[in-house]
């Protein structure tokens, strides 16, 4: 009886991995091949919305108890989250990951060089602030000005208070 138990966790499991694994296929794809405007909706949609209904639509037609769904469910979710919140952070030219890749590629670099190689990093500015007005979170005003649109403004409030949760003080990391 014990190893049905874990057979059942186990397929628990695996039917939480199965969707993560092919929305992530479907994602890496539209993002190598298609190159989506409004990347940040497409993953909303993605990884959360659309199994989200999914996994409504299959808790009402289905005759599994609703307690197996909800730990699949879980664990999906578990998954997504964990991809949603470490994805910009491995997609962005930030700069411990540019010093860790100058170091690795000149087998030794001295700080006054790093130093040097990180002045000019307008580049990671300009991508960001182009990706966020692709993202429709900040809009340009005709004086040139940045400003949140109303979904920027509901993602900073959130990341302001996430922050606040871990007790990291604004500025620092």
């Amino acid at each position: 009886k014990l190893g049905s138990r874990h057979h059942i966790c186990l397929l628990k499991w695996l039917l939480g991995l199965l969707p993560f694994v092919i929305l992530l296929v479907i994602h890496l794809f539209t993002r190598r091949f298609i190159r989506v405007q409004r990347e940040i909706l497409l993953l909303f949609m993605l990884f959360l919305l659309f199994p989200l209904v999914c996994f409504i639509i299959l808790t009402l037609k289905s005759a599994d108890p609703a307690a197996n769904l909800t730990a699949t469910a879980a664990i999906y979710f578990s998954l997504a989250l964990f991809y949603l919140q470490t994805y910009p952070v491995l997609t962005a030219e930030i700069p411990s990951f540019k010093i860790l890749r100058l170091v690795y590629r000149r087998n030794g670099i001295t700080e006054t060089e790093i130093i040097a190689s990180m002045r000019d990093d307008k580049e990671l500015f300009d991508a960001k602030v182009e990706e966020l007005e692709k993202d429709s979170l900040v809009t340009r005003r005709q004086d040139g000005r940045y400003e949140l649109s109303r979904p920027g403004k509901i993602l900073a409030d959130l990341f302001i208070l996430y922050r606040s949760l871990l007790g990291t003080k604004w500025g620092k990391g």
